[in-house]
């Protein structure tokens, strides 16, 4: 999640999005709460979405579906950086 947070910089909102199940992890008004938050620390307000993640969808939150998702949102040199 660290090294996730550190690479996506903007993107993060999309990544979130896209994270699955697929539109129903964050509304719009959580995604500001983590960025509010955080209001230096854009990497800190990443890693809480992706932690709030892995504690609301344990079975989701894996390492292969955010090697996916990011794929889907074309961060591959995030992606290829997770694989095993």
């Amino acid at each position: 999640m660290h090294f996730v947070a550190e690479h996506i910089a903007s993107d993060w909102k999309k990544l979130a999005r896209y994270l699955p199940p697929k539109g129903k992890v964050f509304s719009e008004g959580k995604l500001k709460t983590f960025e509010d938050d955080n209001p230096r620390n854009q990497d800190e307000a990443i890693y809480q979405m992706l932690n709030a993640w892995k504690e609301k969808y344990p079975n989701e939150a894996t390492i292969g579906n955010l090697a996916e998702t990011l794929n889907t949102i074309r961060k591959y040199e995030i992606a290829i950086k997770l694989k095993p």
